[in-house]
């Protein structure tokens, strides 16, 4: 906008030189040497205005360069951002469906050692009934904790220092190792 009236400000002043015209500085009675100081002073002007356009343009030029440098960072930024971010979704996904793989394994898992719980207790239960001291057990709802509860049905004594001995001969009698004595 300044730019543009001080190339106005310009072409008049130019206008007014050329066809001689100017209102209170050229008149009839004027004499040649004020007219001469004035187109100097004129000229001066018109010189100091050039170079402030000048000063405009190589302005204007350099803040245009900025601006179209300002605009190629921010593309690259909000390139940058959504590579990144698509990066980042692909790289959620994969740790999502690692999660769910493992989810899947773990409750499989949980399926095998409640299995061999199951098979653990039915073993001790035949090793009782073949030490003579029968003891059925039944599996009542999980603990808190997640631990399964075992519910004597009959004897809940403790084997004595004989079972155990009856136990020790049947685990060592084919290995030929005696038996300790309490």
């Amino acid at each position: 906008m300044e730019t543009h009236y001080v190339n106005m400000e310009l072409k008049y002043q130019n206008q007014v030189l050329k066809n001689g015209q100017h209102g209170q500085i050229l008149n009839e009675t004027s004499n040649k040497a004020k007219i001469k100081k004035e187109i100097e002073v004129l000229e001066t002007i018109n010189i100091e205005l050039e170079h402030s356009v000048a000063k405009l343009l190589a302005k204007n030029k350099k803040l245009h360069k900025e601006n179209e440098l300002l605009k190629q960072t921010y593309k690259d930024l909000y390139d940058s951002i959504k590579k990144t971010r698509v990066q980042t979704k692909d790289h959620n996904d994969s740790l999502i469906a690692q999660i769910n793989s493992k989810t899947v394994e773990n409750a499989d898992l949980k399926d095998q050692i409640q299995e061999k719980v199951f098979a653990n207790a039915a073993l001790k239960n035949e090793l009782r009934k073949l030490n003579g001291n029968s003891m059925d057990t039944k599996f009542a709802k999980p603990s808190i904790l997640g631990k399964l509860v075992l519910q004597p049905l009959r004897n809940n004594q403790l084997l004595d220092n004989r079972m155990h001995l009856n136990l020790n001969d049947l685990i060592f009698q084919n290995h030929g190792v005696p038996p300790k004595l309490m």
